[in-house]
């Protein structure tokens, strides 16, 4: 979840959410890249396929808010 390729993180948190609980090891590093990326109001940004893995693999998803460079908010969620 380190690559800075916001398409590879994307592959990644699907393949995490395809193990499900098996993968809740990996909640930490989904959860740290979502704080990195957490707006969905881009094309081919990881944020959904993140949130989704952590939802499959049995956690809580945090609420963290997309703040905009031009001031506009959406919910994290």
């Amino acid at each position: 979840m380190r690559d800075q390729d916001d398409a590879i993180r994307g592959w990644i948190a699907g393949a995490l959410g395809q193990l499900g609980p098996r993968a809740k090891r990996a909640v930490p590093a989904l959860v740290k890249a979502l704080e990195d990326r957490p707006c969905e109001n881009a094309p081919a940004v990881s944020a959904s396929a993140i949130r989704l893995a952590i939802r499959r693999i049995g956690e809580p998803v945090p609420n963290i808010p997309c703040i905009d460079p031009f001031g506009s908010y959406e919910s994290g969620q």
